[in-house]
């Protein structure tokens, strides 16, 4: 009966494993997003990330409260010799609860930072709030 119980207890810790690999982010970096919307289009950045494997060409925002009508995003990152390039795929956020696509210049390597910004879209004295969540792939 024992010999029954450890052969069952080492395929469920394998069926475990297995599984776990399916539950590991595709993410090479995420970022939590919980700040102010800059007043007057001011431009917010967040935090950097790095490229960990090839580049899925683009990153993602979903944001979960959106108090402004909308916000813009763009990305950017930086070059072999070490400067930053200039931000791209300008990306507007209508909606909550939804993936967007952030496309970068070009497919990057491993290892590349990268760093997305944002701003409201309407020119607007309000104090906003965003949170969510930005994927650098």
């Amino acid at each position: 009966m024992k010999n029954i119980n450890k052969k069952i207890f080492v395929v469920a810790v394998a069926l475990f494993a297995c599984f776990s690999l399916y539950l590991t982010p595709i993410f090479s970096s995420s970022v939590t997003i919980n700040q102010t919307v800059p007043t007057a289009k001011g431009w917010q950045d967040i935090s950097a990330g790095s490229i960990t494997g090839n580049s899925a060409g683009y990153g993602s925002v979903k944001l979960t409260l959106k108090t402004p009508e909308a916000v813009v995003f763009e990305v950017k990152a930086k070059k072999a010799d070490g400067s930053w390039g200039p931000y791209t795929g300008s990306k507007v956020v209508w909606n909550v609860n939804q993936w967007y696509s952030n496309s970068y210049e070009y497919n990057l390597g491993k290892g590349t930072s990268v760093q997305a910004r944002y701003q409201n879209f309407n020119w607007s004295l309000n104090s906003n709030q965003i949170e969510g969540t930005y994927n650098y792939h």
